[in-house]
């Protein structure tokens, strides 16, 4: 006959498991219950190239008289990322007390000048395409002019044409990896080629660090085709500083799409 007998050590490690479980669930209800329902924020840590002040902040959290656990993360997040001047949020809660928030800005990067009865007012837009700032302000000024297009009562948060918004990512891109470049533009005009289509006229600076350009073609647009890059301003800038030396009257507009420059001069144009 076998008999089977079970050891003290294995019913020490199952007391022990249960004692362990029991602790762990009494712990769990403490704070669900006791603990968690009063604790509030008491810390919040911002991070962000925006400029919002203490009152501003809190009046876009909304989480006045929220305890702990009723803080969401998620609706919070959201609910900051729907301002229109943020691009992203990351939002991270840390017990016991404190919030941390990381508040991304759209980026300016062009802007539109629309004709009211007060006057020309700038509409500044983001790489998205979205209006982010309305009226003149010291980095309006800084910014290169989207001509050729207009907006009715633009309003922050309203959205160029999506046919139109690759112009707003290039200059975003160029922006970042070539900020001298991007800020020899002036002026870049939307020329309508067809309902889907469209060309560019750009306008540089005078001060290129071209001394020729300077002198005599810093005023001529440029035509290109409906995308904006480093390539394309090198190659306008190239052939402006050839077009001083070469052209001996004043010049209307400079064609630079495909393999060849076509230029008009001032009695060729209508004006």
């Amino acid at each position: 006959m076998r008999v089977e007998r079970k050891s003290g050590k294995n019913r020490k490690i199952m007391f022990t498991a249960v004692a362990f479980l029991v602790v762990f669930f009494a712990v769990e209800l403490v704070l669900d219950f006791l603990i968690l329902p009063g604790l509030t924020v008491k810390k919040i840590y911002l991070d962000s190239d925006l400029e919002i002040s203490d009152p501003q902040l809190m009046e876009m959290l909304g989480i006045n008289n929220l305890t702990w656990t009723f803080i969401d993360v998620e609706r919070i997040k959201k609910h900051l990322e729907s301002y229109p001047v943020v691009k992203k949020v990351d939002v991270e809660k840390i017990f016991p007390d404190t919030l941390k928030l990381f508040i991304f800005r759209r980026k300016p990067v062009a802007v539109v000048l629309n004709n009211t009865d007060k006057g020309a007012v700038p509409a500044v837009f983001d790489e998205d395409g979205y209006i982010v700032q309305t009226g003149v302000s010291e980095e309006s000024v800084k910014l290169p002019i989207i001509s050729g297009i207009s907006f009715t009562d633009p309003a922050i948060g309203a959205r160029m044409p999506e046919k139109l918004c690759g112009i707003l990512s290039d200059l975003s891109v160029l922006q970042e990896n070539n900020p001298w470049l991007f800020s020899l533009i002036s002026e870049i005009k939307v020329i309508p080629e067809s309902a889907d289509n469209f060309n560019l006229k750009l306008y540089l600076n005078s001060d290129t660090g071209y001394q020729s350009v300077t002198e005599c073609c810093a005023n001529v647009p440029v035509i290109v085709d409906n995308r904006v890059s480093a390539e394309s301003i090198r190659r306008a800038l190239f052939v402006l500083d050839v077009l001083s030396s070469a052209v001996t009257g004043p010049v209307a507009d400079a064609d630079i799409r495909g393999g060849h420059v076509v230029f008009r001069l001032m009695e060729d144009s209508d004006g």
